[in-house]
């Protein structure tokens, strides 16, 4: 998963969920249900982030995933900019 062209030398929050919301937050929309928060990550000076990896659970066939980003963002409404949504389908 890349996220691109956020704040530089920023934390963001990956936010994944099993469901789609897209409720008002911060000045923007979270997409996805809160169900899983990982762990923080910071951008890099040109704000960007590259995440990859193994699923660690079981594949389970037809599950959906959305996965957003919030950055903490002095120009963001309320301190914080939003990621597109992103949904992730296991086949």
């Amino acid at each position: 998963i890349d996220l691109t062209g956020a704040a530089p030398d920023a934390v963001a929050y990956p936010i994944l969920g099993y469901t789609r919301i897209d409720a008002p937050l911060l000045g923007g929309t979270l997409i996805p249900s809160p169900d899983v928060f990982s762990a923080p990550r910071l951008t890099d000076g040109s704000g960007d982030i590259a995440i990859s990896g193994t699923w660690t659970l079981p594949p389970l066939a037809g599950l959906e995933v959305y996965v957003q980003f919030w950055v903490t963002d002095m120009s963001g409404p309320l301190g914080y900019s939003a990621s597109n949504g992103l949904l992730v389908r296991i086949p």
